[in-house]
């Protein structure tokens, strides 16, 4: 029998909240996510609006609807294994949020689901390492 245990958008909002409180984010992009649900894209620490590129936006909008998840931060990776996109999320069912965020000091481990643009197939729901410095984040590993 499928789990009912579902929570409301808010209740992820929080959750979301506390985990870029968490992150160290940089107090403005906290409050334009609180105040006008507003995602950045960080690349080398710098964060944009996600609505600033249409293919992130529209993944965004697509992992939020399949997932029926939260997505709050993304952050651009170059990784070895292709460019990826990391969208660091609040699941749908609380008893997934004790991964949310794992921290020791400025190295964090999140939940994400990383969109491997170079190779679809090889894009997938997990953690990820990311560290947080002078508000902003990037991925470790």
């Amino acid at each position: 029998m499928e789990k009912t245990t579902r929570t409301t958008r808010a209740e992820k909002k929080e959750q979301a909240l506390a985990c870029l409180r968490g992150l160290q984010v940089a107090k403005p992009y906290i409050e334009d996510f609180e105040q006008n649900d507003k995602v950045y894209v960080f690349e080398n620490l710098y964060g944009y609006p996600a609505p600033g590129n249409e293919d992130v936006f529209i993944k965004l909008k697509e992992i939020e609807k399949k997932y029926k998840c939260l997505v709050y931060a993304v952050i651009h990776s170059e990784m070895y294994f292709g460019d990826c996109y990391n969208f660091l999320l609040v699941p749908d069912d609380p008893e997934d949020w004790e991964w949310l965020l794992r921290s020791s000091g400025a190295l964090h481990s999140i939940l994400a689901y990383v969109w491997n643009r170079s190779y679809e197939a090889n894009s997938e729901m997990g953690t990820i390492s990311c560290l947080s410095m002078a508000g902003g984040l990037t991925r470790a590993a």
